[in-house]
């Protein structure tokens, strides 16, 4: 927002209705090809509680997008 960037993101990221003064404009995906999002954790692994949060986080999200 601070250097006059243009980004891109999946739609569960940052939300237009927020009042962030950045312009969201949606790209046709038309010609893209569906991609994958994967989710992982190493077998055995303790993950901090701010990593186990946003697994969550993303988690309930995909989940919601799916079953809307």
């Amino acid at each position: 927002m601070h250097e006059r960037a243009v980004g891109f993101q999946i739609p569960i990221g940052l939300s237009a209705e927020q009042d962030t003064g950045m312009v969201f404009r949606p790209i046709s995906d038309r010609n893209l090809p569906p991609g994958n999002l994967l989710l992982g954790q190493m077998r055995g692994r303790v993950l901090s509680v701010a990593t186990s949060r946003f697994a969550d986080q993303v988690a309930l999200a995909l989940t919601e997008m799916s079953s809307a």
